[in-house]
């Protein structure tokens, strides 16, 4: 089925293409197919030349899928980056066996009633880009977590990058294979047993059981998922989107300040409108735009993940930078442009004269979070 749709979209109009993948996404496509898609590169591409809006659409469709009911979706099946660069630099577990959740979380579980296979989320951070935290209306930060699939995880494993020492090794820059897909969520966090913020976020936002560290053990609770950037490898300097919730102006302290692309408003209409049908929360999230290079458009952000320099955002550009070198001392490149003496972040094309004899690290950011083996 997924060829011959593919083949349709080749002669299909943009304006055709984005009903014909409401009717796939909305008209009963099963998990199955909606995970062989997001591996086929060749049928990804063909969508994302057609209507880039249309893929970004796609791509988010399928990762939160299914799009109602309680049953576990496509993106919280994936590795988050917490069980990837683990503390001691070990090696992380292969796709397919996972991690279990801390002790406390699982009592905690069972306390409640809360079924075995219910997914927690690890948000292991609350700091953004440029080091500040994003409150919500609740005067929470805002937290976050990274994935990645399972190609994007098997490369981490061959290359043995999963900790600082493999970074310092390598001979060679890193090329993620075409199948490789990363995502960034943030999240505002719901204090166990607080009902209100809970009553007030459940109609407008997904909803998950999550945790995070403090220096005494784990906080457990609710989270709402604010915001998601989706990175794909189906082109050299990979596709970059970005989705955000409707209400984020209402219940966290930042707004979207960029102006939305106007196929990325038609797009968001059709399949929020069929989402609102369906009776998916996912109705109330919006795309914010698709880069497909350093000038195509200049920036993109999200109100929720670079919430202070939203003017100065550029998702490829910032990841273009990711890059390390071993000699004289180990390190990572700045994401900060000090040129001229002020304190900004690369935009447009990247810096190269700066980044000669730097190992390029394939604009995947997430390899900063990995230790030194111990």
């Amino acid at each position: 089925m997924e060829r011959i749709f593919a083949m349709t979209c080749r002669r299909t109009s943009a304006a055709v293409l984005v009903l014909l993948l409401t009717s796939l996404w909305l008209g009963g496509a099963s998990a199955a197919e909606n995970r062989s898609v997001l591996r086929d590169s060749t049928y990804a591409r063909s969508v994302l030349a057609n209507n880039p809006s249309s893929f970004a659409w796609f791509a988010f469709l399928a990762l939160c899928s299914p799009l109602d009911g309680s049953a576990p979706k496509l993106f919280e099946t994936w590795r988050p980056s917490s069980e990837v660069y683990l503390k001691n630099g070990n090696r992380p577990l292969p796709w397919g066996d996972t991690p279990s959740i801390p002790s406390q979380a699982q009592a905690y579980a069972m306390r409640e009633g809360i079924p075995s296979s219910t997914i927690w989320h690890n948000l292991d951070s609350y700091v953004q880009v440029d080091g500040l935290p994003l409150k919500d209306d609740f005067m929470r930060n805002v937290r976050y977590e990274l994935y990645m699939n399972e190609d994007a995880l098997s490369y981490v494993l061959e290359k043995q990058v999963y900790n600082a020492n493999g970074q310092a090794a390598l001979t060679a820059n890193l090329s993620f294979p075409e199948t490789a897909y990363e995502l960034k969520t943030s999240w505002i966090w719901i204090e166990s047993g607080d009902e209100k913020a809970y009553a007030e976020l459940s109609p407008h936002y997904f909803i998950a059981h999550a945790y995070y560290e403090t220096e005494t053990g784990y906080n457990i609770g609710r989270a709402a998922l604010t915001g998601m950037h989706i990175i794909s490898k189906i082109q050299p300097n990979w596709v970059w989107v970005t989705f955000e919730n409707d209400k984020n102006g209402d219940y966290t302290k930042a707004s979207y300040e960029l102006p939305i692309p106007p196929s990325a408003v038609q797009a968001n209409q059709t399949h929020q409108s069929a989402l609102k049908a369906q009776g998916s929360i996912f109705a109330n999230y919006r795309l914010n735009g698709v880069q497909l290079d350093f000038n195509s458009p200049k920036r993109l952000a999200n109100s929720q993940i670079e919430s202070a320099f939203q003017s100065d955002s550029s998702c490829i550009t910032c990841h273009s930078v990711a890059a390390s070198k071993a000699q004289p001392s180990f390190e990572w490149f700045s994401v900060v442009d000090a040129d001229g003496g002020g304190i900004q972040y690369y935009t447009g094309m990247p810096p190269d004269k700066k980044l000669e004899g730097w190992t390029r690290l394939d604009f995947v950011w997430s390899l900063r979070r990995a230790q030194w083996s111990r």
